[in-house]
């Protein structure tokens, strides 16, 4: 899985090469051509490299043309600092591309948002937006990329964003980490945000690979809005914990597909503990679904919208049946192994060929959730010759607690002549 999709998305993380022109030297101490960013900024020309010395540098806004910036120490040791009264970083000119990229800074401290982007499409690389007065960038009419960045400590949002690309960045400990209409993230952590770790609204697509959401307060995703999609792929939801739809809340006849992900130990206070579907639809496809909890289903809660759940496995819930289906909403699950759950193992709405069994995992109490050889979530060992939930087999055989019983089985053993 994970070959496919980084062959799938390739394209879209190549790197400009770094520009060869001249290079301008920024010293805030005397040591170099220039004591300002700003002025090594406004000395150079397109195919330039303006290098900046650590320290504590003023904010600036980009000029009209494509060049490296890039600090020679590191977003450690080499800042942009708003005092609180100033952006970071303006761009505000659709001529600034790719062949801009601006590297190895910590933006802090400034006026919302700290990096304002404005048609503009630079890369930016190993960057901090930290603690800025409300958000930490926002780009509108742009398509940026940015690469193992950080958003942290921003109470607003850590970005917002129309299109944008982001591969192995963080966002910890915003208000909301991110909000997107059209924005791609592959590999990047969600963690310890008040609100939500991502938004996704606008009419758009977004895609999440190989994404982790964990300890969010606010749920780790919410999707709204007409012709609005979320695509989660080979994600890992933990510790995420929400009113409704812990690790994604679905509404305003959006959509949502899960596929190959892993939630484990989320828990809404109300309603959804991995999703909650209100006027929008769902697919949970071949996931991993350990120990999520809430009061009305632990799994999924519906509420004028499908949900569809297949070739997944489902156990462990601490509290709550699983579906919760609401008015005239409608569920389906098929070709799942449902196992151990407080509340039970049965299904609300449609179910269709599934076995209540014990997945077997490799090693439950320390989470690792690859299957045993004769686990039945494997295609040779299930009635439907299909793959069940999101990771493959880890281990030898190991020993089956409970005798397989199908659903038909169980309905007739409470059937009167």
């Amino acid at each position: 899985m994970q070959t496919r999709l980084l062959a799938l998305f390739a394209p879209l993380f190549i790197i400009a090469p770094i520009a060869s022109g001249t290079v301008i030297h920024v010293d805030v101490n005397g040591g170099g051509d220039h004591l300002t960013i700003q002025d090594g900024l406004n000395a150079a020309d397109d195919g330039d490299t303006v290098l900046v010395a650590p320290g504590v540098h003023a904010p600036f806004d980009f000029p009209l043309l494509n060049a490296t910036l890039r600090s020679t120490g590191g977003n450690a040791t080499t800042i942009v600092d708003g005092g609180g009264t100033e952006r970071c970083i303006e761009l505000d000119y659709t001529y600034i591309t790719e062949a801009t990229r601006i590297e190895g800074f910590t933006f802090r401290n400034g006026l919302t948002p700290m990096m304002w982007c404005y048609g503009a499409s630079p890369i930016i690389v190993d960057c901090a937006f930290l603690d800025g007065n409300m958000n930490g960038a926002y780009c509108l009419y742009a398509d940026p990329f940015f690469l193992r960045c950080v958003f942290s400590g921003n109470p607003g949002t850590g970005i917002i964003c129309g299109t944008a690309t982001f591969q192995s960045c963080e966002f910890v400990g915003n208000g909301t980490g991110a909000a997107a209409s059209t924005g791609v993230f592959e590999s990047c952590e969600f963690t310890g945000n008040a609100g939500r770790g991502v938004v996704v609204t606008g009419g758009e697509v977004s895609t999440f690979l190989q994404c982790t959401f964990s300890d969010n307060d606010g749920g780790a995703a919410r999707v709204g809005g007409w012709s609005t999609d979320g695509i989660f792929d080979e994600c890992f939801f933990s510790g995420n914990t929400a009113a409704d739809g812990a690790c994604v809340s679905v509404y305003g006849q959006a959509s949502v597909n899960l596929t190959y992900c892993t939630a484990t130990g989320n828990e809404a206070t109300a309603s959804g503990g991995v999703v909650r579907a209100t006027n929008g639809s769902a697919i949970v496809w071949n996931c991993t679904l350990v120990g999520n909890r809430a009061p009305v289903g632990a799994i999924a809660s519906v509420y004028v919208g499908p949900v569809t759940t297949s070739n997944s496995i489902l156990a462990f819930s601490p509290e709550g049946e699983l579906i919760d289906v609401e008015g005239t909403s409608t569920t389906m699950t098929t070709h799942c192994i449902v196992y151990g759950n407080a509340a039970g193992d049965s299904l609300a709405g449609q179910e269709v060929a599934n076995l209540i069994e014990d997945p077997l995992f490799c090693d439950l109490g320390n989470g690792d959730f690859k299957v045993c050889t004769n686990s039945l979530c494997r295609s040779a060992n299930n009635p439907w010759g299909k793959n069940v939930g999101a990771h493959p087999v880890g281990c030898d055989e190991c020993a089956a607690p409970v005798e397989s019983k199908t659903w038909g089985a169980i309905k007739a053993l409470y059937l009167r002549d």
